[in-house]
């Protein structure tokens, strides 16, 4: 098998336009308090201008240590308890909105954190394997339409799916 194969099933959809993340501190969380707020990452236009949000919001702390204590929307890949990956804002003006579910899919799935990388994989959104599949075959106009109805689309599409292409939440993506 070739290229990345997404360890397990992605169960949420994420809209990396609607990512939140509650900014609290370790200080506040070791004195027990999750004193804190829900901050939404687009309504800042960059990384720096999040982090002095967040400094500002825990501005009763002389140098505030931030823990980002839940997310919502937000990949795995970008973030992590103690940092939001400045790529987010990078990725996050560079999708268009017909990506922004496959991005965020994709990203859960395999770890990557391109919006290029994503471009190169996807296949668009599809009600199923089969119709993938149909469709591919379909463009390629390689199949006399006589002979269409003797193809077991579910078995061709089964073989598909087990090596070049994975599909989640209707989202198809090629493994490269």
């Amino acid at each position: 098998m070739r290229g990345l194969r997404p360890p397990t099933k992605v169960h949420k959809t994420i809209k990396m336009k609607n990512a939140k993340v509650y900014v609290g501190t370790y200080a506040k969380y070791n004195s027990g308090s999750l004193a804190g707020k829900w901050l939404t990452l687009t309504d800042y236009s960059d990384q720096d201008e999040f982090i002095e949000a967040c400094k500002e919001l825990h501005k009763d702390e002389d140098d505030p240590e931030l823990m980002f204590q839940d997310t919502e929307n937000l990949p795995d890949a970008l973030y992590s308890e103690s940092e939001i990956d400045s790529e987010f804002w990078e990725v996050v003006n560079e999708l268009d909105d017909s990506e922004d579910e496959a991005w965020g899919l994709f990203a859960t799935a395999t770890g990557e954190k391109t919006v290029e990388r994503l471009r190169e994989c996807y296949m668009g959104k599809w009600n199923s394997e089969e119709e993938f599949v149909q469709e591919q075959m379909d463009q390629l106009g390689s199949i006399p339409e006589h002979l269409e109805y003797y193809i077991d689309w579910s078995k061709m599409a089964r073989d598909w799916f087990m090596g070049d292409y994975w599909m989640e939440q209707g989202h198809v993506f090629r493994h490269d």
